[in-house]
């Protein structure tokens, strides 16, 4: 009898808990994503530099299009580096796949640094005249947003 008993309140308890977790799953938003993070950098650059309505449709194609070569350039390095590392696979690592997987991995970053550095030239020549003073303290604000830096990242753990 009290077996019995025990089973029924650990079945309650259980569906209680799922039913718990599936609502935190459905009411709870996500968490930032990198839609909202390139919504978030156009909606800072597009403010500061105070667009018009012609500019910032330039501009937000203009970021669509970098984000597209990104994500693809992204993949392509996600490819690379699985190819780089599967090499530690091997007994013996041929020295020469090990330095064009290194070239090819080299060569990818070298493109992002390059179209990102192009798209930043294209937000340049959206702007008017007087928006260009404000255009470096843009490239100040979004760069280290770009390389991760910044006040994003959490202080390390401290010893206890």
């Amino acid at each position: 009898m009290k077996s019995n008993l025990m089973i029924k309140i650990g079945f309650a308890s259980l569906v209680l808990l799922n039913l718990v977790l599936i609502f935190l799953l459905v009411v709870k938003p996500a968490g930032p994503g990198m839609k909202g993070r390139n919504v978030t950098m156009e909606k800072i650059i597009s403010d500061k530099l105070n667009f018009d309505e012609a500019q910032r449709l330039l501009f937000i194609a203009s970021a669509k299009s970098h984000n597209e070569e990104m994500m693809k350039l992204n993949h392509q390095q996600m490819k690379a580096m699985n190819e780089y590392f599967s090499l530690l696979k091997s007994e013996q690592i041929d020295e020469d796949q090990k330095a064009t997987a290194f070239e090819n991995l080299k060569e990818i970053e070298g493109k992002k640094v390059s179209i990102t550095f192009n798209h930043f030239e294209e937000l340049k020549s959206i702007c008017k005249e007087d928006q260009l003073s404000e255009f470096e303290e843009v490239v100040n604000q979004v760069i280290p947003m770009l390389l991760g830096s910044g006040k994003n990242i959490p202080p390390p753990p401290r010893d206890k």
